[in-house]
């Protein structure tokens, strides 16, 4: 039988979950990936640009995208800060790659200018986890999270009062920073009224007056081509940040990160987290692969983590006791390349050449 989480909590003196999510910003790992976050959400709110952070399940692309967010936002009266349910643990690493980091150092003068200007965000979340979201449904959003009480009746006026209240916050030195979450399922409809709605803000006021921040699952990309390639274009004019998997030494470094964060830090030694990953691994995946060995822990009266439980559980070549890959084994030895030859990860078709793991890898 299972041992569950509440239990395990009692059993190792833990008060909460050290890898529960959302984070809150001592818990979030400062990784390269919250600085490029940064970088793309300063760069999109200063431009008052539509921009993305993309990545598989678990690689903290939401959790990334909000804590940064909130950063940019801090000290404005505003909901900053605020994680919407369900969003991944988060994520310290992202694949760019050349084109991203061309894009980087090509906004360096916009960004400049910027922080000249004032590049706080006003955020406004909206949750995109429907294809049944409308534009209609955006509008009326943005008019609640920026405080209008009595809303307007009819479409029309609606927009009328939102380029209201967009000229409003940009004379208050503010921006709208816009954050749909799964992105990836949006319909065509929505994003041809987001595009159109950008840019009648932008004809009104001869520039767009709010900015927007699109995360999803990488298959955004091929999602868009066929149903908002316009849109598509835009992001792929440098606009896009990559979240990929945390290498093996990252992976320890943000479990003893979010082990001290919480209060935790004996709860593992440090050597014992040397033989857990031997290779690129989503904080999902570790926040799984770290219970499972806090379970066969507990259930060998142990309070807390040692390198030879990890040994004993998962093996040399991350096999079981009994020489059967367990579950732990067979994520460990996926993330080795064992199997990624075709196979099916998180039911995404991975190519035949190494897999997008290896790739991210690669490019990192």
């Amino acid at each position: 039988m299972t041992i569950g989480k509440p239990e395990l909590m009692r059993h190792f003196g833990l008060t909460r979950d050290p890898f529960a999510a959302p984070c809150g910003p001592a818990e979030l790992w400062p990784g390269a990936a919250l600085a490029q976050a940064e970088d793309l959400l300063r760069h999109a709110v200063a431009q008052r640009e539509i921009v993305a952070i993309l990545g598989d399940i678990g690689t903290g692309k939401t959790t990334l995208a909000f804590s940064a967010a909130a950063r940019l936002s801090r000290g404005a009266n505003n909901t900053a800060g605020r994680l919407p349910r369900g969003a991944d643990g988060a994520a310290e690493r992202s694949s760019r790659g050349a084109n991203n980091a061309a894009g980087r150092s090509s906004r360096g003068a916009n960004n400049a200018a910027a922080g000249r200007l004032g590049t706080r965000a006003r955020l406004v979340p909206i949750a995109g986890d429907t294809p049944a979201l409308r534009i209609a449904h955006v509008i009326e959003t943005c008019l609640r999270e920026l405080g209008v009480q009595a809303l307007p009746h009819g479409e029309t006026a609606r927009r009328r009062r939102l380029n209201g209240c967009w000229r409003e916050l940009r004379a208050a030195g503010e921006t709208a920073l816009l954050m749909l979450d799964e992105a990836h399922r949006l319909s065509g409809e929505l994003l041809k009224g987001l595009k159109e709605l950008h840019e009648q803000s932008r004809w009104v006021m001869e520039a767009a007056t709010f900015a927007v921040v699109l995360t999803g699952h990488r298959q955004l990309v091929t999602a868009y081509e066929a149903a908002a390639p316009d849109v598509l274009q835009r992001l792929e004019a440098h606009n896009i940040l990559r979240v990929g998997r945390l290498l093996p030494v990252q992976a320890k470094a943000y479990v003893l990160h979010r082990l001290a964060a919480a209060g935790a830090a004996q709860l593992a030694e440090a050597r014992a987290l040397d033989g857990c990953w031997r290779g690129p691994a989503t904080p999902l995946e570790i926040h799984a692969l770290l219970w499972r060995l806090l379970e066969a822990a507990a259930r060998a009266g142990e309070r807390r983590l040692t390198a030879g439980r990890v040994a004993a559980e998962l093996g040399e070549h991350g096999q079981g006791k009994r020489g059967r890959p367990d579950r732990a084994a067979r994520v460990t030895a996926l993330l080795n390349g064992a199997l990624l030859n075709g196979a099916l990860l998180d039911g995404a078709l991975l190519n035949g050449k190494g897999g997008h793991a290896e790739e991210e890898a690669a490019e990192g």
